[in-house]
């Protein structure tokens, strides 16, 4: 009897006490799998689906920038052709052109309207910034014939006829189009007829926005766009052997007032950094899918302790050490982990696609005009869902698998240990979520990192945990306050439920946590978007007094736009059924490593006809008021909320001029722009923005 116990071997040990019992119960343990994938498949789609947002945008315009090194941009309608006169000093540095980009409004019966994607460039000076290759093909989808460069009489085309335009062979061919074809297109509330005069092959700018993409001359483009006199931007391409760096310092310092020179990609930096708080948004959202399949690895590992406490302990008396125990069940939710992250990689892509859908339409219209397909599963998103799944999976195993292993032999055996925890009140459970509340709420009251609310998102996860530890404690409450009225009226049948839910408490208490979890969130997020939904109905009944709105056939964020024609403003305001009318326009403008929105439009008719919901000062009409004429904007609330601002405080603004100063004499209720909107008086608007 003195000798050593035999040590059982951990393969078997493992494949006898839960493999076996897996496949016994594959119901249970399909269910948990499934719960950890569901919510490692949210995670990696919303991955998926944040790189799609900046994908189509940073394509089109790495493509359409070409080899251009360095870019002079200029404030509000871009620059005027006098003044690229003044930077002629630019070829000291390299090959220069110029660019002006817009948007086409494409009709055809019985198909989607198509947003075209114009690029004016110089013809004689645009070989050396990007590639174009000649599809010579007929318009068809088939054939093998190879592209070919643009030849003199291709050129001299667009540089004679300022209609002329070139598409690529991917749109015109499903249409019909072909060289010699007339391509109809609605810029603004004009509608002006170009003519096709080549096909482009699918490569290169040809393959911005599948093919929606048309090439002008410069001058051709600014007769279409209606924006004479103007060009976007100037392109610089940096001779070779010169540093970026340096040379944009050297340039910058030579600019007039009202330009400025910046990288190609820091556009691309921009729209990243505009849509940071909605990425962030999205994947706060997607790791409480993933919390929810933690607690049912919780649960399962918790019943298979619970209901498998005898056999602890027979393995406890037989010589199996406390890392043993311990270690079985860690494997079990290892186990259920590794499936639950490799089938939440499949479903990644599915989801991926569906969310895509789902956040496109808001992408497109508050950010940025372009959105991609979801990018391909990579190795990095095979490393995220398995280095997420797996770990936060151990992590919630360990607790149960902390109280197997403590699982003392003889009372195993007897139950005895059981019997004693049943009638004991969770103190420790309620300290502790009292105490993860009360960290909770001291993390709600921690200001913004880098304007994103981290501590928050912290403060969230923390009180979840706090109300789930909590559970224990209530299920306590209620079982012990229900059991002597079910004793008194109610049936045997009914008594002995009760009195098994007071002793499965501990098992019971996650289950109903994760109940608690998914139904609060799904009711507090839809109270949320009811409340959000409300809110915008009523801005909009009281803000939009207008009985018509009358704008251009497209708008692209962050450009210029399109206008309407004096011809149709001076229609409209001649009705006689016409009070007033209100001519705004809207630019965008760097501010604070962002862009922001800048308006102009008639106060006076505001303030007479309109009904703006303002939130300071007192007398924000009066102020407004005041404002006419004067360097003052009304600012929205989001802008002076994510610029720590307020009535009265000075806002400078990058103008054609230089940087102007403005006062903020009122804040108002806006709900159409989350990274904020200036709108000032028509007169001061045309004053400094032209």
């Amino acid at each position: 009897m003195g000798g050593s116990r035999p040590r059982i071997p951990p393969v078997r040990l493992f494949s006898w006490f839960i493999l076996r019992r897996m496949a016994r119960e594959p119901l249970r343990a399909g269910l948990t799998a499934v719960g950890i994938a569901l919510g490692v498949a949210v995670v990696v789609a919303i991955q998926l689906t944040n790189a799609s947002s900046l994908a189509g945008f940073e394509t089109a315009l790495n493509t359409v920038s070409g080899r251009a090194s360095l870019e002079i941009i200029g404030v509000g309608a871009g620059i005027e052709e006098e003044r690229i006169q003044e930077i002629g000093w630019l070829r000291e540095y390299g090959q220069v052109a110029p660019v002006i980009e817009g948007d086409l409004v494409y009709r055809e019966p019985g198909r989607p309207t198509d947003v075209l994607r114009l690029l004016g460039v110089d013809i004689l000076r645009e070989q050396p910034f990007r590639d174009y290759a000649l599809d010579t093909r007929p318009a068809t989808l088939g054939g093998d014939a190879s592209p070919a460069d643009p030849t003199p009489p291709d050129l001299l085309a667009l540089l004679i006829d300022p209609a002329s335009a070139i598409v690529p062979a991917r749109f015109a061919a499903p249409r019909g189009l072909g060289p010699g074809s007339t391509l109809p297109v609605t810029v603004g509330d004009r509608t002006v007829a170009l003519t096709i005069r080549a096909l482009l092959k699918d490569e290169g700018p040809a393959r911005v926005l599948d093919g929606r993409f048309v090439l002008m001359d410069i001058a051709g483009a600014q007769q279409a766009l209606n924006r004479f006199g103007r060009v976007d931007r100037v392109e610089v391409r940096l001779a070779p052997g010169s540093d970026p760096d340096t040379t944009e310092a050297a340039i910058a310092g030579r600019l007039p007032a009202g330009l400025s020179v910046q990288r190609p990609s820091q556009r691309g930096r921009q729209v990243e950094q505009m849509l940071a708080a909605f990425h962030l948004n999205l994947t706060a959202l997607s790791y409480i899918a993933l919390l929810v399949g933690l607690f049912l690895v919780y649960n399962t590992v918790s019943v298979a302790v619970l209901s498998r406490r005898a056999e602890i302990g027979t393995l406890r008396a037989l010589g199996v050490t406390r890392g043993g125990v311990r270690g079985l069940f860690l494997a079990e939710a290892a186990i259920l982990a590794i499936a639950g992250s490799g089938l939440g990689v499949l479903l990644a892509r599915v989801l991926a696609n569906a969310t895509v859908a789902l956040t496109s339409t808001t992408v497109s219209v508050l950010y940025i005009a372009t959105a991609a397909a979801p990018p391909s599963l990579t190795w990095w998103h095979i490393v995220l869902a398995f280095g997420t799944g797996v770990p936060l999976s151990l992590v919630a195993a360990l607790v149960p698998a902390l109280e197997a292993a403590r699982v003392p032999p003889v009372a195993a055996l007897r139950g005895s240990d059981l019997a004693g925890a049943r009638g004991r009140f969770p103190i420790r459970s309620l300290l502790g979520g009292v105490g993860l509340l009360a960290a909770g709420g001291w993390l709600a009251t921690l200001g913004p990192v880098r304007g994103l609310p981290l501590f928050g998102y912290a403060a969230a996860v923390v009180i979840v945990f706090g109300a789930s530890l909590l559970v224990q404690a209530a299920l306590f409450v209620v079982a012990r306050g229900v059991e002597r009225p079910v004793r008194r009226f109610l049936r045997v049948e009914d008594w002995l439920a009760v009195s098994n839910v007071s002793a499965a408490i501990p098992r019971l208490a996650i289950s109903v946590a994760a109940l608690a979890v998914s139904l609060s969130m799904m009711v507090a997020i839809s109270v949320m978007i009811g409340s959000f939904r409300e809110t915008v109905v009523y801005w909009v009944g009281q803000t939009l007094q207008a009985d018509l709105f009358v704008g251009p056939g497209s708008r692209r964020q962050g450009g210029p736009g399109d206008l309407l024609s004096p011809e149709v403003v001076r229609t409209i305001a001649g009705s006689p059924d016409v009070t007033a009318i209100d001519r705004f326009r809207s630019i965008e403008v760097p501010y604070g490593g962002t862009r922001i929105r800048v308006g102009g439009g008639d106060f006076g008719v505001l303030l007479d006809h309109g009904s703006l919901l303002f939130k300071a000062p007192a007398d924000a009409r009066e102020a407004m008021r005041r404002g006419i004429g004067q360097d003052a904007v009304v600012a929205s609330e989001s802008f002076v909320l994510k610029q720590r601002l307020d009535v009265g405080s000075d806002v400078v603004l990058p103008t054609p001029e230089g940087p102007r100063a403005f006062r903020i004499v009122s804040v108002y209720y806006d709900y159409s722009n989350d990274r904020g909107v200036l709108v000032m008086d028509r007169g001061t608007f045309e004053r400094r923005f032209g």
